[in-house]
């Protein structure tokens, strides 16, 4: 209908000899995302397709690298939302509660898209009481990481699938060396985990939690034994065991834990597919012998990881919903998938694309991250809104501990209590 009208329009104007009404009548979409230079260029080129199958229909990307979630939030609010968002999945919470976002379960149909093509705990992300308010994208689990070299110079095999925390804690030690008068590490097993998207599924796995299940409480669930034995077991890295890198590093990260790992003074760290890009390029560099294995896991207990990712919405107030949709789909769909594949950056929401991927890869690496999708559960950020308070208050216990030497099973009863005392205090606000 649009491109019959658009062809009408050429036409009077042809007729009338007027020149610039064609431009008048283009259809123009705003997408956002938080893209660096080079994912932008890739996205553009699915504009483009997009665009040549919709003729009259024009595209702008709009690409927020810093404070992305703050800033669509206040174009909302001024009226000014673009037409179809990225969203991770710890932004979905904020918009589906505030009703920004369009439900696309009526729309699946008539554009093409199914959900049995996708990865079901992947689509989950965006779902809430029946309606889909995302097209995934993409997403990634973690996996520990390791440099061959190092393992083998600590006289090392590769770790074994199926690894426990105990296998973990033995190699991290026998990896961590002395050197030169200080006595000071100059070899280290691993990175401290103090961030809490990199610490949350060591918490699942000994069978812990931050909050009960409903999100409405933190004492009972962060105070439980299982979850202050993981803090324990996370703390003794450091006081402990004494393998780990400085901790200023975890504190105020800056890629100096990349550097160090790159110039094999590190055998571990644990960190998702959005490393690969960047990894790669160091292998073939600096001759890197890189390995990829799941999680340690906790004897006995259920195997568990974390999954984060990424979905393409649509704003409930577009003026063009039914083309917003479309681009949702589109970006979502096979070409999208296989383009955004190409620059390695997370895992393709489709299966079909995925398995090809991890098929076509001579690493292996891709089929390692596919092993760990069905045990791969929603982070809390996707629940909660607003989490990172939370997260902030969570990472207050190793400070507390490490550097203030108080007690953790003090420090991690204060900081539950504050969780809940929030947690209250944005259940009443949500009444009013």
């Amino acid at each position: 209908m649009l491109r019959k009208k658009r062809n009408i329009v050429l036409a009077v104007c042809v007729v009338l000899g007027i020149t610039a009404c064609s431009d008048e009548q283009v259809l123009t979409l705003r997408i956002a995302n938080w893209a660096d230079h080079n994912e932008a260029k890739i996205v553009d080129s699915v504009l483009r397709e997009f665009e040549q199958a919709n003729p009259g229909v024009k595209v702008v990307q709009e690409s927020y690298v810093n404070q992305y979630r703050e800033k669509i939030l206040t174009s909302f609010a001024a009226g000014t939302a673009p037409d179809v968002l990225l969203l991770e999945a710890g932004y979905v919470p904020a918009f589906v509660n505030r009703n920004l976002l369009l439900d696309l379960n009526p729309y699946m149909e008539r554009v093409g898209f199914d959900p049995q093509d996708y990865f079901p705990n992947v689509l989950a992300i965006a779902q809430r009481g029946g309606g889909l308010y995302a097209f995934p994208k993409d997403f990634t689990p973690l996996v520990v990481y390791y440099n061959r070299k190092v393992l083998r110079a600590s006289g090392l095999p590769d770790p074994h699938p199926g690894w426990t925390w105990d296998d973990f804690v033995d190699m991290a030690r026998r990896i961590s060396r002395t050197g030169g008068q200080d006595g000071e590490l100059d070899r280290y097993g691993a990175f401290f985990l103090r961030q809490f998207y990199l610490y949350q599924p060591f918490i699942w796995l000994n069978g812990g939690d931050v909050l009960s299940p409903d999100g409405m409480r933190a004492t009972g669930y962060l105070t439980s034994p299982e979850t202050v034995a993981t803090m324990q077991w996370l703390i003794d890295w450091h006081k402990k065991y004494h393998f780990t890198a400085p901790l200023e590093i975890t504190r105020n990260p800056s890629h100096r834990d990349r550097n160090i790992f790159y110039l094999g003074r590190a055998g571990f760290m644990i960190s998702g597919h959005w490393w690969l890009p960047e990894l790669r390029k160091y292998m073939q560099k600096r001759n890197l012998d890189i390995g990829i294995i799941g999680l340690p896991r906790v004897q006995g207990k259920p195997y568990v990881n974390v999954m984060y990712e990424s979905g393409w919405a649509v704003s409930i107030n577009s003026q063009h919903r039914k083309y917003a949709v479309k681009l949702a789909a589109h970006m979502a769909g096979e070409l999208a998938q296989r383009r955004t594949a190409r620059r390695g950056l997370a895992i393709p929401a489709m299966k079909r694309v995925a398995e090809e991927n991890a098929a076509a890869d001579s690493t292996g690496y891709e089929q390692i991250f596919l092993q760990e999708v069905a045990n791969a559960r929603l982070p809390w950020g996707n629940r909660i809104e607003d989490f990172t308070t939370i997260e902030d208050l969570a990472n207050q216990i190793f400070d507390r501990t490490i550097w203030g030497n108080e007690a953790l099973e003090t420090v991690v009863t204060d900081i539950a209590q504050q969780i809940d005392a929030l947690l209250k205090e944005r259940a009443s606000q949500r009444r009013e």
